[in-house]
């Protein structure tokens, strides 16, 4: 049985990225093959811990943050790091599954003994952690487009590949037969669901919405998350004047059973690694109408359906508009991605992770 540590800086509900590697971590216990270890540098617990099979080892190394604290952090030298966080404990393969320090601390437990794998969720502009991705056996993106850029960036100096997120559809699926307390909107109803940042795009969303409601068109977009931007794009939708196209939802335990719903999912975005969101939506039979960020062509291809635009306003006005003045489009798409979305299965996923996993050796 091959022992795996998986380390990154939090570990909480809101997170991305522990989602991912809950899902990660349980289907490689469930097979039996593998023993796994999560190790969370900063913030662990809440309903998360919820997620986890009890079969995934967590440990968690000081469970709390506050402002300025990553900066004490940073001080200790991260060879050091990685003795006492990962300390004596011998593993068959360690995995930086997070940007920053968690890239850094397993970079630097370079060893004969064991394999190390650098994760990239997001791209890293400017290439700043390049020393320690130079460290690793091998990096991984979540988008192939990433990871051939990543290729040219370093000048093939080390193995590279890709790996899509892994979702359980059988989960969403069973939680997307919930029935919702809100009425669908008759004409066309949109939905996204995101943590509501300056980088999801939502403001540029209710600027093109505006315009739309203008031009007289009859649709209704459901907007699911919190965060920073929250109360700032519900003054903002209000002040617009479109508070009767936009409604916003929350942060949603469930947001599957809304999505499930909508006719088209729409992704604003400026900044994703792979777009899970995306992703879920295709799994329940949605079209995506997505940005050009990193995964975006990707989404669109693979799937069969739906529509990329450019990252501006103009262009994502212009793409809600063709399907807006063609919403017949959507059942098409439908129909197509009836076929298609096998393609974005756990399965399908999970045979490229394993395949990284028993097929990656040291430099």
């Amino acid at each position: 049985m091959k022992k795996i540590c998986m380390m990154f800086c939090d570990m909480k509900k809101s997170s991305g990225v522990s989602n991912v590697a809950i899902e990660i971590a349980n289907f490689l216990v469930s097979t039996k093959r593998y023993e796994v270890t999560l190790v969370p540098i900063y913030e662990w617990g809440g309903s998360v811990r919820d997620k986890l099979s009890s079969s995934v080892k967590v440990r968690p190394i000081f469970k709390f943050y506050f402002k300025g604290f990553s900066k004490l952090v940073n001080i200790i030298p991260n060879k050091l790091l990685h003795d006492i966080f990962v300390g004596k404990e011998k593993y068959d393969i360690e995995i930086g599954f997070q940007y920053g320090k968690a890239t850094m601390i397993m970079a630097s437990g370079q060893s004969d003994k064991h394999v190390t794998l650098g994760w990239m969720h997001c791209y890293d502009e400017g290439l700043l952690l390049r020393s320690c991705y130079e460290k690793f056996d091998k990096m991984v993106c979540v988008s192939k487009c990433n990871a051939d850029r990543l290729k040219i960036e370093l000048n093939h100096s080390l193995p590279i590949d890709f790996c899509y997120n892994p979702i359980d559809e059988k989960v969403i699926l069973g939680q997307a037969s919930e029935p919702i307390d809100i009425l669908k909107d008759k004409n066309v109803q949109m939905v996204s669901v995101a943590r509501h940042s300056p980088e999801k795009g939502y403001s540029m969303l209710l600027k093109v919405i505006k315009r739309l409601k203008d031009e007289q068109f009859r649709f209704n977009m459901w907007l699911i998350g919190d965060g920073p931007a929250h109360e700032n794009l519900i003054c903002e939708s209000h002040q617009l004047g479109i508070d009767d196209y936009v409604t916003f939802l929350g942060n949603q335990k469930n947001p599957h059973k809304y999505t499930s719903k909508a006719d088209l999912y729409v992704c604003s975005s400026f900044i994703e690694g792979y777009s899970t969101a995306c992703t879920e939506a295709l799994l329940l039979g949605v079209p995506v109408l997505t940005t050009d960020c990193a995964g975006g062509e990707e989404i669109v291809n693979e799937s069969e359906v739906g529509k990329l635009v450019e990252q501006n306003e103009q262009s994502l006005y212009q793409g809600l508009k063709d399907v807006l003045e063609n919403p017949l489009v959507i059942s098409e798409w439908k129909n197509k991605l009836s076929t298609t979305k096998e393609r974005f299965t756990q399965k399908a996923r999970f045979k490229k992770l394993l395949d990284i996993l028993e097929n990656t050796n040291k430099r």
